[in-house]
Formats: structure tokens, sequence, C-alpha cells
């Protein structure tokens, strides 16, 4: 449906590689096995899907209905905004588009919760990773400082390439939504316990160059 979208209407808008990112975490859900009908994942997918369907539409037509996803009216003035050139800049971009995002996630949510679903422990881990990758990418310049002088803060992160960081916050990368999602998801899968957060920072550390050095020479399908 998004290559749809991005292929069709909204090319009149200058966005028509603008919503990549989403289509990677379809993916990934996709491929996961994740998001059946009925489940908690596919209402919040549903939702946000639905929301930039219809923020297409009343970008074109502001008559057009919203059906209640309050993400639609967003979406529309992100397209408006992205068409009359205001949002040319990396951070007015990012702060757009997250904010539309967000809208649309906290809609989707609170939607499953009106069809009496709840998220799996897991999913429920996931969806706060998502809700702070959408944070940082409205928040680029600290974690651009954080980058320059990762290997001042610890020799083991100075092999980060700063490719691969511009690439996980991109909208029009594919490959490395998806590849994100799958790093997301296995952090997700572990069980929070007590006493072994040092640990845990450690492995998140030693692992953080190579997870972004990856991102940055993932291919696009």
């Amino acid at each position: 449906m998004l290559s749809a979208l991005r292929g069709g209407p909204a090319v009149a808008f200058g966005a028509g590689q603008r919503w990549r990112n989403l289509e990677g975490v379809m993916t990934f859900f996709r491929d996961a096995g994740l998001g059946r009908p009925g489940t908690w994942v596919s209402m919040v997918n549903a939702g946000v899907l639905e929301g930039v369907a219809r923020g297409i539409a009343m970008a074109y037509d502001s008559t057009a209905d919203d059906y209640g996803n309050q993400a639609a009216r967003v979406w529309a003035a992100y397209l408006t905004r992205l068409r009359g050139g205001e949002l040319a800049a990396p951070s007015a971009h990012a702060a757009a588009w997250s904010l539309a995002k967000r809208v649309g996630t906290d809609y989707s949510v609170r939607l499953a919760e009106r069809h009496d679903l709840t998220p799996t422990p897991v999913e429920l881990r996931f969806l706060r990773l998502a809700e702070a990758y959408n944070w940082l990418m409205d928040n680029r310049a600290p974690v651009d400082l954080v980058v320059a002088f990762a290997g001042h803060l610890n020799p083991r992160l100075a092999g980060i390439d700063r490719a691969g960081v511009d690439r996980l916050f991109s909208t029009g990368s594919v490959e490395a939504a998806r590849r994100a999602c799958e790093i997301a998801y296995a952090a997700a899968l572990v069980e929070p316990s007590e006493g072994d957060s040092a640990a845990r920072l450690n492995m998140v550390i030693t692992l953080l160059p190579a997870v972004f050095n990856a991102l940055a020479t993932s291919a696009e399908p």
C-alpha cells in the first residue's frame, strides 16, 4: 500500500520517497510473521497506514474526511509544508515527519485498545523502542554530538559509522528501517531482570559500531 501511495498521489507533494521508512517497518512485520489479522500489531499498523492515506487525501482536498484518525490532518499539513518548501532543512523535516508519526502511532494504540487488543510484553518493549527512535529523529543534534565524541566516551565506540546513523534516521530507506526493526525486536525479546544492567550496557556498547556499520552498507531492495 505504501509503495503504491508514494509512487502515485504522494509524488505531487514531493513525498515519493518519504514513507520508505514505514515501508521497511511493515516489511519487517511481514517477514517476521507478525501482525496477523486480529492482532494488536495488525490494528496498530492499520491505523498508521490509514493516517497516511487519509492525510494524502486531505492534502489534495481539505474537505476530505479524516475518518476520526487524528494523524490524517498532521500528515496533510506535513505534505502541504513539504510542497511549499518549508521543510527543506533536515531538522525541520525530521520534526514534522516525527510529529506525524508519533500522532499516528498514539492514535493507533488507542484504536487497538478500543478493540480490546493489548500488546504482549515483547510488543510493548518494541513499541517503547520505536517511541525512543521517533524522539531521537526529532532530536538529532544531541545524537550527532554523542556520535562525534563517542570514541572519547568509550574506545569501543570509536568505530561508529556516521553514514549508518544518517541512514537509520532517514525516512527514505526501506532496508535500514527493516534491519533496525530486526535489531530492536531482538532487544525486545530479552526479558528485563534486576542486577544485570551493567552487563547489558556493556553488551550494547560492544555491538553499536557493528550495528551502524551494517546499516551504512545495507543495500536497498
